[in-house]
């Protein structure tokens, strides 16, 4: 049986569509972290704690968030989606001219400690 990897998807997507996407709106990053699974989930699936582990924000709750953007501080609302079970935690971002972000991210379980996968949607303007 043949391994499926990124380049053979790649591919495969070249080949069925001509071409791919001329534009990044997206980022994507992972991360290994030397702490228990829990230790882990509970930290970053808590709102409150985004300032503290990422420089998108300046405060967050389980509404709302401020911002930091090149052009400032920014109110937007915030959803936070959570599965322990899943080790998902996933956040909708409306920005106040109602465009919406998404940030997607998993926790895996490693031999030592867990990798943290994030993937950053930027917002989809109306």
């Amino acid at each position: 049986m043949k391994a499926i990897t990124i380049k053979t998807i790649v591919l495969s997507l070249i080949l069925l569509t001509g071409k791919l996407s001329a534009q990044k709106n997206y980022d994507v990053q992972s991360v290994g972290i030397n702490v228990s699974y829990d230790k882990a989930f509970s930290f970053i699936s808590q709102p409150k704690n985004l300032p503290l582990w990422t420089n998108a924000f300046s405060k967050a709750d389980d509404k709302t968030a401020m911002m930091s953007t090149p052009k400032g501080q920014l109110q937007i609302k915030l959803q936070t989606s959570v599965s322990n079970e899943k080790g998902t935690i996933d956040w909708i971002m409306t920005m106040p001219d109602g465009s919406i972000g998404r940030a997607y991210s998993r926790i895996t379980k490693n031999i030592e400690g867990v990798i943290y996968e994030f993937v950053l949607l930027a917002p989809l303007f109306h």
